[in-house]
C-alpha cells in the first residue's frame, strides 16, 4: 500500500490490486504453462526424457499458480470449484520424509511402510538376540569382574590398575532392535562398592557390556575385550518384559522428524530389508509414478 492509501501491485506496480490478484502475473503463468506444454511432446519425441519430465513438473507448477490466482481452469477457462483448488494445493505440498509431492509426512505411506519393515526386522533381531542370550545363562545377579586403571572405589587411592568385582543389575531390553542388538551395550553392572551405596571415583565403575562381550567371555571361560571383562553366569537368563516382541519405539523416534528418508530404506538392496518387504508384501516405493521433488 502506497503512502496515500492506494493498493499497489508488487509485480506490475500498477494500482488497484496486489500481486496475488495481478492479471499480468496470471497471464505470465499461463504463458509459461503453454510454452512448457508445447515443448514436452517435442522433447519426448527426441528422446530427451529427463528434460521432458522436468518440463512436466514446471508446467504443473505454473498451472497451480495460475489456478490458485484466478480460480479458473488453465485449459478451459471455466470456473474451478473450491475442492479443486484445495486439491491443487495438496498436490503442491512436498513430503518432508520421502520428498514426493501430493502428501505430507503425517500421511506418508512410505513412512508407514518403512516403520512396518523396521518392526519386522526388529522382531527377527530380538528373536536372534534372545536365543544367543539364553545360551549364556548370564542373568541379573551374575557376577562380573574388570581390570581397569582407577583411583580405587572411592577415588582417593593412587592411580593404578585394579580388579573390580560387581554384578549385573539391569538389562535395557527396550534398546534392542534391528539397529541395536548383539553389539549394543545393554547390560549394566554395579561394583560391590556401588551396591553398598558408595559413589565411585574416576573409572571406579564398570562400563556397560554388549551381548557379544558376554558371549565371548562365557565361551572362552575367561576375560573378553575391553578392561578384561569377565562374567560368571548365574545359570539362568533373565526373561524379557511381557510384550517385548511387539513393543517398539514410536516411528518418530526411529525416523528423525528433522531428517528425510534413510538411504537404506529408500535405495538399499540389503537382503534383510528385501526379505522383510517380501514377507510383508510391501513395495519399496509407495508412490512409484510420482517423481522425487528437490
Amino acid at each position: 500500500m502506497s503512502y496515500n492509501g492506494t493498493v499497489r501491485c508488487g509485480y506490475c506496480y500498477k494500482t488497484g490490486h496486489n500481486a496475488r490478484t495481478c492479471p499480468e502475473k496470471a497471464e505470465m503463468h499461463q504463458r509459461r504453462w503453454n510454452q512448457y506444454m508445447t515443448e514436452i511432446p517435442k522433447r519426448q519425441a527426441e528422446g530427451e526424457h529427463e528434460t521432458a519430465d522436468a518440463y512436466i513438473k514446471y508446467a504443473q507448477d505454473e498451472r497451480e499458480k495460475y489456478e490458485r490466482m484466478t480460480k479458473k481452469c488453465i485449459e478451459t477457462g471455466g470456473k474451478l470449484k473450491r475442492k479443486q483448488t484445495a486439491g491443487a494445493s495438496l498436490k503442491k505440498m512436498k513430503c518432508s520424509y520421502c520428498s514426493k509431492r501430493g502428501h505430507t509426512r503425517r500421511t506418508c505411506q512410505n513412512l508407514k511402510n518403512d516403520y512396518e519393515v523396521y518392526k519386522y526386522m526388529s522382531r527377527v533381531a530380538r528373536r536372534n538376540f534372545l536365543q544367543q542370550y539364553n545360551e549364556t545363562g548370564a542373568g541379573i545377579g551374575s557376577l562380573v569382574t574388570v581390570e581397569t586403571w582407577n583411583h580405587g572405589p572411592t577415588g582417593d587411592l593412587e592411580y593404578a590398575e585394579r580388579k573390580m568385582m560387581g554384578m549385573i543389575t539391569e538389562i535395557n531390553w527396550n534398546a534392542i532392535d534391528c539397529n541395536n542388538n548383539v553389539d549394543a551395550r545393554v547390560f549394566y553392572s554395579k561394583t560391590n562398592y556401588q551396591l553398598g551405596g558408595g559413589r565411585p571415583g574416576y573409572r571406579g565403575s564398570i562400563d556397560s557390556a554388549s551381548l557379544c562381550t558376554i558371549t565371548n567371555s562365557v565361551r572362552s571361560g575367561g576375560p573378553a575385550l575391553r578392561d578384561s571383562f569377565r562374567i560368571y553366569p548365574s545359570g539362568s537368563a533373565t526373561l524379557p518384559p511381557t510384550g517385548w516382541m511387539d513393543n517398539f519405539k514410536p516411528a518418530k523416534e526411529v525416523f528423525d522428524p528433522k531428517s528425510d528418508r534413510p538411504w537404506n530404506y529408500e535405495y538399499g538392496s540389503d537382503e534383510d530389508y528385501t526379505a522383510a518387504r517380501e514377507a510383508l508384501g510391501i513395495e519399496q516405493h509407495a508412490y512409484p509414478d510420482i517423481p522425487r521433488s528437490y
